[in-house]
């Protein structure tokens, strides 16, 4: 199945163009021309069928569509970024999860038995994030999230892990 997506290289000009706002500063930091950077960003934009820029005279502005994508863009290839290292790191065996928790259970429950974990599975790294806000999986870069309470991520597969006793001090 062909994936309805522009080309990496096409994106990568995008999101620096769209961080300096500027060809010139972009083709510089790819180490390519400005005309090549500007070829990549009129190729996408038809890709799109969406302007990302605003020619002015002093330059290129951003258009509020190329603001928001430019910021999905560079998560996207922070991810991939991310990704790509490490699997080099770990020559495909093993690698991260990043997960999050809730502060009290990562401290009470979660981090004592973390040992046991990394005997078990020495070649997976575990990134664990606390937080006691609700988790919104398409703001973070989270593999996963242990969460107290009914699920609130359309989407998401969740499995109930226990309940909780409380009692009166």
């Amino acid at each position: 199945m062909r994936r309805n997506i522009p080309s990496t290289q096409a994106l990568a000009c995008f999101e620096v163009a769209a961080r300096h706002e500027s060809y010139t500063r972009a083709a510089q930091e790819l180490f390519l021309t400005q005309s090549a950077v500007s070829r990549q960003i009129q190729a996408l934009e038809e890709f799109l069928g969406v302007q990302l820029f605003r020619r002015t005279r002093h330059g290129v502005v951003l258009t509020p569509a190329g603001a928001h994508y430019g910021r999905q863009v560079a998560r996207w290839l922070q991810g991939l970024e991310r990704d790509t290292l490490d699997v080099m790191a770990h020559q495909g065996e093993g690698g991260t999860i990043t997960l999050a928790a809730v502060p009290t259970f990562a401290t009470r429950w979660l981090i004592p038995r973390l040992a046991d974990f990394n005997a078990r599975h020495p070649t997976i790294t575990l990134d664990l994030t606390t937080r006691a806000e609700p988790f919104m999986f398409t703001d973070t870069q989270f593999d996963a999230a242990i969460h107290f309470g009914d699920p609130i991520w359309p989407g998401a597969l969740t499995e109930y892990l226990f309940g909780e006793e409380m009692i009166t001090v």
